[in-house]
């Protein structure tokens, strides 16, 4: 067997990983489409010298709140617009 041939023998073989989305059960607030996906991301965010006098614990805090996003119209909200809207 050539060395091409084994080659692309061993490139077809490899494992594939798929990764299972999140899906949201709920319709999609703009289209009503359920095509609708789940992003979970995590940032941080700096609070100011004014809202340190109100926040007892001043700082950086990190914001987890998912985002969720319509897959048919690219419609994206959170999870405060999603409890707003029904």
């Amino acid at each position: 067997m050539p060395a091409s041939e084994r080659t692309v023998s061993a490139m077809t073989n490899q494992v594939q990983i798929t990764v299972e989305q999140d899906v949201l059960d709920e319709p999609c607030p703009r289209c009503g489409s359920t095509a609708v996906r789940v992003v979970v991301h995590s940032t941080w965010v700096e609070v100011t010298a004014d809202s340190a006098l109100t926040d007892a614990a001043g700082g950086a805090i990190p914001v987890d709140d998912p985002l969720f996003d319509c897959r048919e119209c690219g419609f994206e909200w959170g999870e405060l617009v999603r409890d707003l809207m029904s």
